[in-house]
């Protein structure tokens, strides 16, 4: 068993310790935004971020998580985004939507 710290929230998981990150993430969590592509660690599909670092979760096994190691998915940068949406005046959430759009 290992203790994950997933997009803010600790997490039980087992696993072999060689089991690569992105499988844990997406079989075992549920979080399924981190894709599988192009099985050569390029084309970034994979990609979360860990203690602020971005790494290819394909390539990143479990072994290599110490416990508090801080691991957020596109789904923790969503729910972040949408928090602060959230406390911007209305006039600013729809510039900023005006200016993604265009």
């Amino acid at each position: 068993m290992a203790i994950l710290c997933v997009n803010g929230q600790f997490v039980e998981v087992a696993a072999n310790p060689s089991t690569p990150l992105i499988w844990i993430l997406r079989e075992q969590l549920g979080l399924i935004a981190t894709k599988y592509g192009c099985d050569n660690f390029v084309c970034g599909a994979c990609s979360v971020v860990v203690n602020g670092k971005t790494i290819r979760s394909c390539s990143f096994p479990l072994s290599s998580i110490n416990e508090g190691d801080e691991i957020m998915t596109v789904e923790g940068f969503s729910n972040q985004n949408q928090a602060i949406s959230k406390q911007l005046p209305v006039s600013t959430v729809n510039f900023k939507v005006a200016l993604d759009a265009g």
